[in-house]
């Protein structure tokens, strides 16, 4: 995931960004209410990323001051590494619903995901 993330980063021009938002795609149910709340607390030197009853989630917003160093990341290291190395920069934003945290992997963890967004009517782009 790195290296695509790497590539997406050269491929833009990344000197006029003020932030990047890194979301893998097997976490598919993400509101737009919480992306601008993200936008609105970005600062250059933070990380904001949701939380769900304690546990972090995505999409995670990298402030500016973070693109060179995901820039200057190994092909063995991990944005986990990057934000464990800044974790005194993260904000997070809670969330009531759990779909911040919730990877849809398998057929199983699919039709679980499909649950719950009919039990927290959810109302993104998957509708």
């Amino acid at each position: 995931m790195l290296d695509s993330i790497k590539l997406g980063i050269q491929k833009i021009d990344n000197k006029n960004l003020k932030g990047l938002f890194i979301n893998p795609v097997d976490i598919p149910a993400i509101e737009v209410n919480l992306v601008k709340e993200m936008i609105i607390n970005l600062k250059d030197n933070l990380i904001i990323m949701p939380e769900y009853k304690g546990k972090r989630g995505h999409p995670v917003l990298y402030g500016k001051s973070f693109i060179k160093e995901i820039l200057r990341l190994s092909p063995y290291q991990s944005l986990r590494e990057l934000n464990k190395k800044y974790s005194e920069k993260i904000r997070t934003i809670k969330v009531n619903k759990p779909f911040y945290i919730f990877d849809v992997d398998t057929k199983e963890d699919y039709e679980n995901f499909l649950r719950l967004i009919e039990e927290y009517d959810y109302k993104g782009a998957l509708r």
